[in-house]
């Protein structure tokens, strides 16, 4: 049944199908059932698509009557202070009513495939309060309320951390203030660890680590699956998540990858480097055969695409000794309970060891530590992150010029031969053959493409954002050292001391990622550039027995070594005698006879 609605808030539609209303629109609903807080309707101009419950009402048989000419507001009316919102001239209660109370609203989480007992479905009083006047006819007053806007919660906006200072990345950004006072003098205190929560250092030969985990182990991101939500209106992508240590499948989509990667940085990202996630709507571009760039949101390769950078991201939580044995990240490859799950991530959200509070937890050896290989690495590290930006971007471009114009000119190459074959009625028939094998030498090209360069292209991706957050922890560190030494010249003797403490508990934290980074880094480009190599030789024997092959068709015979080219007239091998050379030996040109 189609009824009328009053739009209370504007709504700007971020999908085709999100239907975008401004306040006081009246909408056509024609739809109740897409589910989840969502209706179907369409604006007086014919525009349709789905929009939230939470942001309309149903009209009311005035509200459909063209709206009056505006009142005209006295003077002394525009020159009346309001009281505070709520409360009459004379401090006793006003009575709420429909249009001045702050309205609370439930909105379920609409992009999420759990259903509202998830715990982005929010009950709440709006965030984003405006300023209503209403006019009380009776005494010409002017009341200003404050009226709130239901939360629209969107699928990749669940970065909350809790309010503990301005944050960049998830964690705390921390300047030259005081904001490293709590953990500098002591305010988290080392015994209020638990024993889960210890992390153990260990030194081996002058060199601090993370304890190696006892108990290791890999997570598989399988072959995603596509769903849809609203009847089809909606859709997203299921990536199945398998623990070794368990073999038991959990299924989580990108926002969920999201909110993980959010909660990681949160807690550790001050002295762990936090691997990166794929970009949310990254592209790879693709050509068919005519060379035509075809791109789509759940195109193949976009998704197969995602889902190794994912798998990249999970193997690296599982190689780090710290990050493999978090709460969190065991939380996400396990639970499968619906309310499980939800308990979890408020837990996780209430975690209050994170930024440099994690710190506290750290299980060190107590003598101090120098911090010039911090120094050291942190001259290293732009040079690193210019290099690796330079070479992803060339190896970018091989890995799309073997896919797009190497490809396309093999094609054009192929046609061109076998054209010109046919316009002679195959008189030459090495030319059609030639014209077939290039054809075929433009699938090899993407094939290659894939073996060769895909590998070092998610690679180089991966240090890209492990390199942009090294260098938040290492603007986090030397800020915390500055304060540190700001201490030294204004705290009392006991407050410099544990701040002394603490910042050496930093510098050992942040010495073990460095070298935990290394180990990661020599393996991992070593590996990426044998793969390279080996995919090249194999790449260009490949194309060498391919023309081997087409020679041999062309001409007879056995391989190329073994076949000699055809005899040639007599006066061409004459020819050969002839001193082509019209500079000759002395350096001054002759005509040629």
């Amino acid at each position: 049944m189609e009824f009328k609605a009053k739009v209370l808030y504007d709504f700007i539609g971020e999908a085709e199908n999100e239907l975008s209303v401004r306040e006081g629109d009246i909408v056509t609903v024609t739809n109740t059932e897409v589910g989840e807080g969502w209706w179907f309707g369409l604006t007086s101009d014919g525009k349709e698509g789905i929009f939230p419950t939470a942001y309309v009402e149903k009209a009311d048989d005035s509200e459909l009557m063209p709206p009056p000419p505006p009142s005209i507001v006295t003077s002394n009316v525009a020159s009346y202070t309001a009281p505070d919102p709520g409360w009459s001239t004379l401090g006793t209660p006003v009575q709420n009513t429909t249009d001045s109370a702050v309205r609370k609203t439930s909105v379920s989480s609409f992009n999420d495939d759990w259903n509202s007992t998830d715990e982005e479905s929010v009950s709440t009083t709006v965030q984003q309060p405006y300023s209503v006047q209403a006019v009380q006819q009776s005494t010409n007053q002017v009341i200003t309320t404050e009226i709130s806007r239901p939360p629209l919660q969107k699928s990749d906006s669940i970065r909350s951390t809790g309010d503990k200072g301005d944050k960049k990345g998830g964690f705390k950004l921390f300047g030259k203030s005081s904001s490293f006072d709590n953990f500098l003098c002591g305010a988290i205190e080392s015994s209020a660890t638990t024993v889960a929560e210890a992390v153990d250092i260990i030194d081996v030969t002058g060199f601090l680590y993370w304890k190696p985990s006892t108990s290791q182990y890999t997570c598989t991101i399988g072959v995603p699956k596509k769903g849809a939500k609203f009847g089809g209106l909606k859709a997203y992508m299921t990536y199945p998540v398998t623990p070794s240590f368990n073999n038991i499948q959990v299924s989580r989509r990108y926002k969920h990858f999201d909110w993980l990667h959010a909660r990681l940085t949160a807690k550790y990202g001050a002295t762990i480097a936090i691997p990166p996630l794929p970009e949310k709507q990254w592209m790879l571009p693709k050509v068919d055969a005519n060379g035509v760039g075809i791109t789509g949101r759940f195109e193949e390769e976009l998704i197969e695409n995602r889902r190794i950078e994912l798998q990249s991201f999970a193997d690296r939580i599982c190689r780090h000794p710290v990050l493999s044995q978090s709460a969190v990240w065991r939380h996400f490859i396990t639970e499968t309970n619906e309310k499980q799950w939800t308990a979890g991530k408020r837990k996780a959200e209430s975690d209050n060891l994170i930024g440099t509070d994690f710190l506290t937890t750290l299980q060190a050896p107590e003598e101090d530590r120098n911090e010039e290989i911090i120094t050291e690495f942190k001259t290293t590290l732009g040079k690193v992150e210019n290099a690796v930006k330079i070479l992803y971007a060339a190896s970018l471009e091989q890995e799309n010029r073997y896919r797009t114009t190497n490809k396309k000119d093999m094609v054009s190459l192929g046609h061109a031969f076998s054209l010109l074959g046919s316009s002679l009625n195959s008189r030459v028939p090495p030319l059609e053959k030639i014209g077939d094998s290039f054809c075929n030498v433009a699938e090899v090209m993407e094939t290659h493409a894939s073996k060769a360069w895909d590998p070092i292209v998610h690679l180089l991706h991966d240090y890209k954002g492990l390199a942009a957050s090294w260098t938040e922890i290492l603007n986090a560190y030397f800020s915390c050292r500055d304060r540190q030494k700001e201490l030294e010249a204004t705290a009392g003797d006991k407050e410099r001391f544990i701040a002394r403490s603490r910042i050496n508990l930093y510098r050992i934290g942040v010495m073990c990622e460095i070298n935990h980074f290394l180990q990661e880094v020599e393996t991992d480009l070593n590996h990426a550039s044998q793969v390279l190599i080996y995919e090249q030789m194999t790449h260009y024997k490949d194309m060498a027995d391919k023309m081997e092959s087409l020679y041999a068709n062309c001409w007879g015979g056995g391989a190329v070594q073994q076949q000699q080219p055809q005899q040639q007239p007599t006066a061409v091998i004459q020819a050969k005698t002839i001193n082509l050379d019209p500079w000759g030996n002395d350096g001054i040109y002759e005509e040629m006879p």
